[in-house]
């Protein structure tokens, strides 16, 4: 039972996964954008529904290059297909729709090139997709599904992303910079407010991550990763960065004289920390060079001929009259005034005023509030029967927690099921 309580200890479920969208306005070629995307953590982008590609597009015209994105026939001369295989949309060959016969195809495309030999797909600006050859450079579209768009914030002047995996300093500067951005800074109030906003996101609210600011050079001189002196200074004239209002109060200490030279963001302010220590952490990207997108806009199917129960209707998509009518595990977002708006996971504007979506119900955790989305158990020292009888127990509480507060959820917002959050355990600041 030592294993068990040991893994237990540890246990921590991700409660929302989302997809995003992400460009880069850098030219390569089609194997070097998959290349590019997988060593991010993602994929070359694809779609599932009419939704997702309407996302898609958003992104390839914020570009404003044709873009490659992860579907072709390289494997079989007209057979196209998405790069994961996933053939809920169409497929390569058989009864379905085949991917070469979709209607994001230009007209007369695919055409392989006049028999040349173009084999990989690339996104026009006009909501179409043309096949192109794979060796062209072009800038490239990444999906991360496993990216919540909660941590994702962007302006006009900066994007920022976060990151869920824990490493030091050092490995949180490189891998931002692994995909052409560099860990987070802030040249203002209004960016540093925004940068808290993903920062929050990450671990349930309770993690201290990772931002890129230190006195790694000069004890005592701290600056920006990137040199930038518009809101403070490592020393002269202006305002200090040592002396800037995001501190906490009484730092930085540099941990009482045993080198703390990393910054940290807390809930609402800064700290020094020793860069040795693993923590989440927030990349940030120059909107000029990368585009992003965390939503599906929504999408007018009208009402199914086979509702309620036609299993047709993607994420985003409308109009559903119950869940039986939304594809696998989704659920009808019922709408009665404008005012309802639309599910979360989805963006743009009603179609009309009661006109129901369906929608993924993890993300409705994310619209309750910004708090945790993980549920983290602590169990140490079960042995025997009546450990695993107290372990079980512990799950069928949690159960009866869940189903509370998906209760509460439904009777608040009389619009179909959401999901509750519990939270048992927070890391405090330090």
């Amino acid at each position: 039972m030592k294993d068990l309580a040991a893994l237990l200890s540890g246990l921590s479920l991700l409660g929302c996964q989302a997809q995003t969208y992400i460009g880069r306005l850098e030219y390569v070629d089609y194997d070097t954008a998959l290349a590019r995307c997988a060593e991010s953590g993602g994929q070359l982008a694809t779609f599932t529904s009419e939704g997702q590609f309407a996302a898609l597009l958003g992104v390839r015209i914020e570009l404003g290059a044709n873009s490659w994105f992860g579907f072709d026939d390289r494997d079989t001369e007209n057979y196209w297909g998405f790069i994961d295989g996933d053939t809920s949309y169409c497929q390569a060959f058989g009864t379905g729709l085949d991917c070469d016969d979709i209607p994001q195809w230009s007209p007369g495309e695919p055409n392989n090139g006049a028999g040349n030999g173009q084999d990989c797909g690339q996104l026009y600006s006009s909501g179409r997709i043309d096949d192109d050859f794979c060796s062209y450079l072009k800038p490239f579209i990444c999906e991360f599904e496993d990216l919540p768009p909660k941590l994702v914030a962007s302006t006009a002047d900066v994007i920022y992303i976060g990151q869920t995996e824990s490493v030091d300093y050092a490995t949180a500067k490189a891998n931002c910079a692994s995909f052409g951005g560099q860990l987070a800074t802030f040249s203002s109030v209004e960016q540093f407010d925004l940068l808290l906003t993903v920062r929050n996101a990450l671990g349930g609210g309770s993690a201290q991550s990772w931002f890129g600011f230190d006195d790694l050079e000069t004890e005592n001189q701290w600056k920006f990763i990137d040199g930038d002196l518009s809101y403070c200074q490592p020393f002269g004239t202006g305002l200090d960065c040592d002396d800037i209002p995001q501190w906490a109060a009484g730092e930085p200490n540099n941990g009482a004289g045993n080198g703390q030279h990393c910054g940290q963001l807390y809930t609402n302010s800064i700290d020094d920390a020793f860069c040795t220590d693993e923590k989440e952490y927030v990349c940030e990207f120059d909107p000029s060079v990368f585009a992003v997108s965390t939503g599906i806009p929504a999408v007018d199917q009208g009402n199914p001929v086979d509702s309620p129960n036609c299993q047709c209707l993607h994420e985003c998509e409308g109009d559903c009259d119950g869940d039986n009518d939304c594809i696998g595990d989704l659920m009808c977002f019922h709408r009665n005034t404008w005012d309802d708006g639309l599910p979360a996971g989805c963006t743009g504007t009603p179609h009309f005023v009661a006109h129901d979506y369906c929608y993924d119900p993890a993300k409705a955790i994310t619209a309750t509030g910004p708090g945790a989305t993980y549920l983290v158990l602590e169990v140490t020292g079960f042995q025997g029967t009546g450990g695993l009888l107290l372990v079980a127990t512990m799950f069928v509480c949690v159960a009866c927690l869940a189903y509370l507060a998906i209760k509460n959820y439904q009777d608040a917002h009389g619009r179909g099921k959401g999901y509750g959050k519990v939270v048992m355990e927070s890391e405090p600041e330090m």
